[in-house]
């Protein structure tokens, strides 16, 4: 019986070093990517983006960052946003890096697009990524002119397909 509880008591304070060191590694590795994030300054790894949460300026949720897409020239990169946050289930939306004016704070990054901008953005199905290559224009023009001017756009050639049913 002795001997059982002096096997417990050492599987016990193995157990509890095995833990306090998974701790610890956890602790070390948060420090490593902040001080990174730090010599960095201007800039920020896109390793780190991915499966970020993603936030407005005012701190509302907007979903995660699944992926980061860069066109074959090099040119134009997008953040890929999980839809269903902003009433678009199983859609994924393309954000151009440049309209995102994405800021690291903490454990999100923040960008300067709304709630009711993604809510109009052009997006594809989570399933379907050839469809991005398809809507790449309209995201392009969608952010360019401004979520408000898109809309009217997107609503103007509804009204029109309408007239010409009629």
């Amino acid at each position: 019986m002795r001997n059982l509880v002096t096997v417990l008591l050492v599987v016990l304070m193995i157990a509890s070093f095995a833990a306090a060191d998974a701790t610890w590694a956890q602790q070390q590795g948060q420090q490593q990517r902040q001080q990174q994030a730090q010599q960095l300054q201007n800039a920020f790894r896109l390793s780190e983006l991915k499966d970020m949460k993603v936030q407005t300026q005012q701190g509302q949720e907007l979903g995660e960052i699944q992926d980061i897409v860069v066109d074959k020239q090099g040119q134009n990169a997008y953040l890929i946003m999980s839809g269903d946050k902003v009433g678009q289930q199983n859609k994924l939306i393309p954000i151009p890096i440049k309209a995102a004016n994405p800021q690291l704070q903490k454990d999100a990054l923040v960008i300067s697009v709304s709630q009711q901008q993604l809510r109009s953005a052009p997006g594809f199905d989570e399933n379907n990524w050839s469809q991005f290559t398809q809507i790449q224009q309209r995201v392009n023009t969608y952010y360019q002119q401004g979520a408000a001017g898109a809309q009217q756009q997107m609503q103007g050639g509804q009204q029109g397909q309408q007239k010409k049913q009629q």
